[in-house]
């Protein structure tokens, strides 16, 4: 296919991460999963794009600006077609949003702190990439036409020798004062109480620094045997670097279906196989995770109403129990059929952030919320993944993410919080979800 889109086969595979190490700047941004699970495949993206960035000092000509440009940036030319409808990518943008790009359109959240370390948004485009199918061992290059695929493969062919990973040198690690998260803890129980709220998803922070010379790959291998995940991945911002292992989804638009997968409750793993197997029972049947679970989904549900056709939204999976290096969550699957005239930016405005990592009522919980963290979310609880080039969607939540800016590193954990949480409980929470990425960077003990 030399006038259209054209694919070539590497059948021994290729090593994503060792191409975006080699070649930074031509193969910026790279999304993993864990087996088959998660992306479909992982995505090296390749020859890029200037990119459209949203920043914290945005007007609302800038944000309209942006949407315009979002809504634009997809669809094949009339009668085009690709060689293999199952690969999620060929083309298209990468799609970065901040936490805080909820501003551009909620005029009740003017008063969030705006983060100083990444953009409220980055959208770039992509003439190809390198996808990554695990399952198959083989690697397969896409491209816009065949030129960008023999230029991507003559990069292939220059890649450096292997070499180990250089060990992740951290210098020190903080944590938010515990006895901070508890007191937020309790001030959202007590506007629990009075009716204020139902649930919110409260955050605490690590920071520390890493020296300087740290290899960026180090990080993603680091959370690739630490804290494997479905939605992971890589991406350069500018002089800020994102490592995510992530588990959740946000959305995913394939063709005209949507669907989201929140993920709310949450248990440590035990130490063996029975305390293990009785930990996934307890978190099924704790009435304190399912109601959480279940105020999330409907949430959800309401969320994806706001842009499918009436009457299609369902849940054809309820609570599942998703297991991980250090935690068990309950997921589901929230699924609808969108409406004809929805575009990119209507689903954005409809579904993010997600419910489950801010609460219910959304709006107001992030509010609440911004008042107990007292500074800016940035990436964590944002969302990256792409846009392809038939318009397709997939967007994970930020968590499980190191943010790192020089030799600043930091990430943020939270737990879901309702009338009846214990403070201590929620916190050790936070901490089971922190140990992958502590494990991560190369320390052990501290969670």
């Amino acid at each position: 296919m030399d006038d259209g889109v054209a694919i070539r086969v590497i059948p021994e595979g290729a090593d994503l991460l060792r191409i975006h190490d080699a070649f930074p700047e031509r193969y910026p941004h790279l999304l993993e999963g864990r087996g088959g699970e998660g992306w479909g495949c992982d995505i090296l993206f390749a020859e890029p794009e200037d990119p459209v960035i949203l920043r914290a000092d945005a007007t609302p000509a800038d944000c309209a600006r942006f949407f315009t440009i979002l809504d634009d940036c997809t669809g094949l030319a009339a009668g085009s077609a690709v060689p293999d409808e199952t690969l999620p990518f060929y083309y298209g943008h990468f799609l970065f949003l901040s936490y805080e790009l909820v501003t551009a359109w909620e005029s009740r959240l003017a008063s969030l702190p705006l983060p100083a370390d990444v953009p409220l948004a980055w959208l770039q485009g992509f003439s190809g990439a390198v996808l990554r199918e695990r399952y198959a061992g083989r690697a397969i290059i896409t491209g816009r036409d065949a030129s960008v695929v023999a230029r991507i493969a003559a990069d292939l062919k220059h890649l450096p020798a292997t070499r180990p990973w250089s060990p992740i040198a951290l210098e020190h690690l903080n944590e938010d004062p515990p006895e901070d998260y508890e007191r937020g803890v309790r001030d959202i129980q007590a506007r629990i109480t009075h009716g204020e709220i139902f649930q919110a998803n409260l955050s605490r922070r690590y920071s520390g620094r890493i020296r300087a010379g740290t290899p960026a790959g180090a990080l993603l291998e680091g959370l690739r045997g630490h804290n494997p995940a479905p939605f992971s991945a890589m991406a350069r911002l500018g002089d800020t670097l994102i490592a995510s292992a992530s588990p959740e989804r946000l959305l995913r638009r394939w063709r005209s279906q949507v669907t989201t997968q929140p993920i709310a409750g949450t248990c440590a793993r035990g130490p063996g196989a029975l305390a293990d197997e009785s930990a996934r029972r307890g978190l099924r049947t704790d009435p304190k995770e399912r109601a959480e679970h279940l105020m999330l989904v409907d949430l959800e549900r309401n969320d994806l109403g706001r842009v499918c056709v009436p009457g299609s939204v369902r849940v054809p999976e309820f609570m599942r129990i998703e297991s991980f290096a250090t935690v068990h969550h309950l997921v589901s699957d929230v699924e609808g059929t969108l409406r004809g005239d929805i575009r990119p930016s209507h689903l954005i405005r409809a579904l993010f952030p997600g419910g489950s990592i801010t609460g219910c009522p959304k709006i107001h919980c992030m509010g609440i919320l911004a008042r107990n963290e007292r500074r800016a979310r940035g990436a964590y609880t944002g969302s990256l993944g792409y846009i392809n080039e038939r318009g397709d969607i997939d967007l994970n939540i930020l968590i499980r993410t190191l943010v790192v800016r020089g030799p600043e590193i930091e990430f943020r954990v939270g737990a879901g919080i309702v009338a009846d949480s214990d403070p201590k409980r929620e916190l050790l929470e936070t901490q089971a979800k922190a140990a992958g990425l502590v494990r991560a960077l190369g320390i052990t003990g501290h969670c």
